[in-house]
């Protein structure tokens, strides 16, 4: 008698225990039974016209449920999973909803850890989806925007200039512009902020704000730089007193008429003159943009033949091909040069999609001389 009623305060205390939770909760046996349901369950079945016959005890939860779930919770009562989670959508003729269902297994007995079901909960995620949903809107847009300014391809008798952009996320850290300043000067600049997402493709779109009056303007490299250190330095150093933020970047002053280049290297990856005569790099590198207030730099500069091809781009490139810098230059001078040197940047970035797991951003840019 005593044990008996033990046993219905017990049953009595744990469905107390259940009833008191906000969210919708049935506990199945390892069939799939449903032995157990709480007050929010029953409640939900009644104020959505279901069927509460159809949902509650004695039913079984692997004939409600589609193959996936189905499967999921199974490897749950298993021991394969020590939890399955599932987002769905829920929606009613007058609410859009979203439920996040998680199946935990059901464990009486702590010293042999047997199995005996599980408890699968249902929670309401619909002010956190509408949330996602929104900020996927804002994405979307930011990446429309940035994608819009992003310079078109230049054809000219003497010079052809096209990018490629692929960002790893939505928004992208790299940026990258061209500018015809006379009738033989052109500047061309790509630029690689620290990280990506949101915070860098900001900094890097703010950057390009000041680009057309700083390379247009002053012209040569060293200027350039100094006048992008100035304000990336002053402008982005303090935004947040726990991380330091800086780029890396290329800058090119290419002189159709003399058949020169010009440049300065902040710290990026090399870029490299393509020909069929000596193959060059463009690897004279200073430190990075807005890593020191006033650094001393002096540029490099590289003669080119006619029909020559250059090639700019950021590190996402050789971290998504799992290389190191070095590997990626000897890959561009033997490899790349071989199979690729008459591809467009179209063609390319087609073999990079089919061909490598994108890690980060990736710009590249193609200058045929």
């Amino acid at each position: 008698m005593e044990q008996s009623l033990t046993f219905k305060k017990n049953k009595r205390f744990s469905q107390a225990v259940i009833d008191s939770q906000i969210y919708q909760i049935a506990i199945i046996n390892q069939l799939g039974d449903i032995i157990s349901t709480n007050f929010s369950w029953k409640h939900f079945c009644k104020e959505n016209n279901g069927n509460i016959e159809k949902c509650d005890i004695g039913n079984n939860y692997f004939t409600m449920s589609p193959s996936e779930i189905a499967k999921g919770i199974k490897d749950v009562l298993s021991g394969k999973l020590n939890i399955f989670s599932y987002e769905y959508p829920c929606h009613s003729p007058l609410e859009i909803r979203w439920f996040n269902m998680d199946v935990t297994p059901l464990i009486v007995n702590e010293e042999s850890r047997k199995i005996d079901g599980a408890v699968i909960t249902h929670k309401n995620i619909t002010e956190r989806k509408l949330l996602e949903l929104s900020l996927q809107k804002d994405l979307k847009l930011a990446k429309s925007i940035q994608e819009s300014i992003l310079v078109p391809a230049l054809q000219e008798e003497e010079i052809k200039i096209e990018g490629l952009y692929l960002p790893s996320e939505y928004l992208s850290g790299d940026m990258y512009a061209w500018f015809k300043i006379d009738k033989h000067l052109y500047g061309v600049i790509l630029l690689d902020i620290m990280g990506h997402g949101v915070s860098s493709s900001l900094i890097s779109m703010s950057m390009r704000s000041l680009l057309p009056g700083i390379i247009t303007r002053v012209t040569d490299p060293v200027k350039v730089y100094n006048e992008l250190n100035k304000h990336f330095y002053s402008l982005f150093r303090t935004l947040n007193s726990q991380r330091l933020y800086f780029c890396t970047g290329i800058y090119l002053l290419i002189d159709t008429k003399k058949q020169k280049i010009n440049y300065l290297n902040a710290g990026h990856p090399s870029g490299v003159v393509l020909s069929r005569n000596k193959d060059q790099f463009l690897d004279n590198r200073v430190p990075p943009i807005g890593l020191m207030e006033s650094p001393k730099v002096s540029s490099g500069e590289v003669k080119y033949s006619k029909n020559d091809r250059v090639i700019l781009y950021t590190d996402g490139i050789f971290d998504s091909m799992d290389m190191n810098l070095k590997n990626f230059e000897n890959f561009l001078l033997n490899t790349g040069k071989t199979k690729y040197q008459h591809y467009s940047l179209s063609e390319i970035s087609t073999i990079i999609k089919n061909n490598i797991n994108q890690k980060d951003d990736i710009s590249i840019l193609s200058i045929q001389l």
